[in-house]
């Protein structure tokens, strides 16, 4: 299975951790999102690049629901 995902301007605290909510879909079309608390980038590839293309997304807003709780594992 492979995900498609863009992040949005939604924190919300998952397990006690704050997570970006990133919506997207499968590659069958089915829509997700996922509660990204950590995301690492290869050793071998400069992330700053990533890093910027992040910042550029418009910045978390106070925590809100974005999903039914009964989501969270």
């Amino acid at each position: 299975m492979r995900l498609t995902l863009t992040p949005t301007d939604q924190l919300i605290t998952v397990n006690g951790v704050p997570a970006r909510v990133w919506i997207g879909e499968t590659d069958e079309g089915i829509a997700i999102q996922a509660c990204i608390t950590r995301i690492a980038v290869s050793q071998e590839v400069d992330c700053a690049a990533f890093e910027r293309a992040l910042r550029a997304q418009p910045a978390p807003t106070p925590e809100r629901p974005a999903f039914s709780m009964r989501m969270v594992l």
